[in-house]
């Protein structure tokens, strides 16, 4: 069997994807396709984020009456997985498979010198670029050079698609139309929950990372403050004006939730976690001191 694996920030998912999908689908090259929409990401701007339950909404809506599968693992984890971590759960679940990962042409530009975005800014980059398999998206004038395929690729013909996810988001902060760019359900949506149109400059984005005994903050950065009781069960009120989420099973989590406390934060949230670098992200409004 071949698996096509296409993950993403889609933020928002728009007509230029679900028109890929629709073209890969009808060249009939793999067997099953996963969307795999991805959690926060310390590479996007945090103000571009939007709650991980309304973004699986909108994946759901973009991608509906395609013959697709939605894997919404990160998600429901709150984190973001790398594709090598993807790779190897695809493995573990769908044994004797090849597994594909279908990217787009821009990010396997440089790699007969090892500059692409793969090899330089991914997690285990010049491996995975080696190992795994790559379909990739080829517009129309869009010049790919041969010697800068990976040595296991296949590229996919896409007709002229216009339109981008950072063009949609453009054009709601501008208060301009969407209708055409994205499907009517995910346009309802959308202004239905007034996403991406209002930017909430309160509250911030904090990365710790544990080093031995040591937190290491490495990033504060301004981010919109989320809360729904209704999007997890593990999202819990500790009092009037404090929110804490806690990842299951990061046993270090309640230490550096401690620490904060410490720094008069009077909202916490931790809202991602990557056990294997224990790494976690918090959202909150801090006092000044």
């Amino acid at each position: 069997m071949k698996i096509g694996v296409y993950g993403g920030s889609f933020n928002p998912p728009g007509n230029h994807h679900r028109k890929a999908i629709k073209q890969i689908l009808n060249n009939q090259l793999f067997d099953e396709i996963f969307i795999i929409p991805c959690g926060y990401r310390e590479d996007k701007p945090p103000q571009e984020q939007i709650p991980l339950h309304q973004k699986s909404w909108l994946v759901h809506l973009a991608f509906s009456n395609l013959l697709v599968k939605i894997d919404t693992t990160d998600i429901d984890q709150h984190c973001f997985t790398p594709t090598f971590q993807v790779q190897e759960r695809y493995e573990r679940q769908h044994p004797n498979s090849e597994i594909w990962h279908i990217v787009g042409a821009d990010i396997i530009t440089g790699g007969a010198t090892g500059q692409s975005e793969i090899q330089r800014t991914w997690r285990k980059g010049p491996e995975i670029w080696n190992s795994l398999n790559f379909a990739i998206m080829k517009r129309p004038g869009h010049e790919i050079k041969d010697k800068d395929l990976p040595p296991r690729s296949m590229l996919i013909e896409l007709p002229l698609i216009h339109g981008s996810s950072t063009e949609i988001r453009n054009l709601l902060q501008q208060k301009q139309p969407i209708t055409g760019m994205v499907q009517p359900a995910v346009e309802e949506f959308i202004y239905a929950n007034n996403l991406y149109q209002e930017e909430i400059q309160i509250d911030i984005l904090i990365t710790i990372e544990k080093q031995g005994e040591k937190l290491l903050v490495t990033g504060l950065r301004k981010k919109p403050f989320y809360y729904d009781p209704q999007a997890d069960k593990e999202e819990r009120a500790i009092g009037p004006e404090n929110i804490l989420y806690l990842e299951s099973g990061f046993s270090d989590a309640g230490n550096i939730v401690l620490q904060l406390k410490e720094l008069e934060t009077d909202k916490i949230l931790v809202t991602g976690v990557d056990k294997e670098k224990c790494v976690i992200q918090i959202e909150g409004h801090f006092t000044d001191s």
